[in-house]
């Protein structure tokens, strides 16, 4: 906004997060939060356990099966393998995730992003400036943002995430294209199920048909239809959590200038980004174009 308004030429956007700085209680709390604190937090509600309830009614109502969730993890660590800057550059079969270490049922330790150490940046400044300092650049094409109630329990529905439904509709019309426009995105998958929600709600899949995609690996960066997660996710590429954001822009950039390597998705014309605060109640939704 600082650049499209006149008010700065270039901007450099920096993000970085040391989290082995602080032992494991301490960040869960940092975490938990990020939920509401009278009702859930201060409950004693973990931000794990907020998420496992979210995972039981997917599979309760037929959303998504078990398996189908913990298949996002599969897909991450699929794609970080692929990553020189992932924190873990290793693949991971199904039967790993499935027979993790429970955090909350049911739900487990490989359904969970990392605690994490890194850093991320870009720069930014005015289209037809661009083209002075560089040609490889992309285009802004969208941003938006929205909001929903902190606490899961307000909100008529929790297996879908109402502010990244409003966030996509704007972002969409703000770049002139639909869904089906993108070729590569990067979803906030703090937990496996929120990245099969991301999936539905952002309009690549319809409502109980993200998990099967998934697990069928048709998100893979060399299948053709909407590559997920390319860079390995919160999952595994890591979740510093300032950095984070920042993390997903960089690698739609590598995605649509077409230096991303191993993991390049071929032709990438539109990327979109999905940054989550806490369990959905701030979602920031971006759409960057190729030039």
């Amino acid at each position: 906004m600082a650049v499209a308004s006149g008010m700065h030429d270039i901007v450099l956007v920096g993000g970085a997060e040391k989290m082995t700085d602080m032992d494991d209680v301490s960040i869960n709390s940092v975490l938990d939060a990020t939920a509401d604190a009278e009702w859930e937090a201060g409950m004693g509600v973990t931000f794990a356990g907020l998420h496992a309830m979210i995972a039981q009614r997917m599979i309760h109502d037929g959303i998504a099966t078990r398996e189908e969730i913990a298949a996002f993890s599969v897909n991450s660590h699929f794609h970080g393998a692929l990553n020189p800057n992932a924190q873990f550059r290793k693949a991971i079969t199904l039967d790993t995730v499935l027979k993790s270490g429970p955090t909350a049922t049911p739900l487990g330790m490989f359904d969970c992003a990392p605690i994490s150490d890194g850093a991320a940046g870009l720069v930014l400044c005015p289209l037809e400036d661009a083209k002075k300092y560089t040609d490889s650049y992309v285009k802004v094409s969208a941003v938006t943002q929205a909001s929903d109630t902190l606490a899961l329990f307000q909100r008529p529905d929790i297996t879908t995430y109402g502010a990244t439904v409003a966030a996509a509709k704007q972002a969409y019309e703000q770049a002139g294209i639909t869904a089906q426009d993108i070729q590569v995105a990067e979803v906030h998958d703090t937990y496996t199920v929120t990245g099969i929600m991301a999936l539905q709600d952002l309009g690549f899949y319809k409502r109980g048909e993200a998990g099967k995609a998934v697990l069928n690996e048709e998100c893979h960066f060399d299948w053709g239809k909407v590559a997920i997660n390319t860079s390995g996710g919160l999952k595994a590429r890591g979740h510093p959590i300032g950095a984070t954001g920042v993390a997903q822009i960089v690698e739609l950039v590598e995605q649509l200038r077409g230096s991303a390597d191993k993991r390049q998705v071929q032709n990438a014309k539109y990327g979109l980004a999905q940054n989550t605060g806490g369990t959905g109640s701030a979602v920031t939704v971006s759409i960057l174009e190729a030039m």
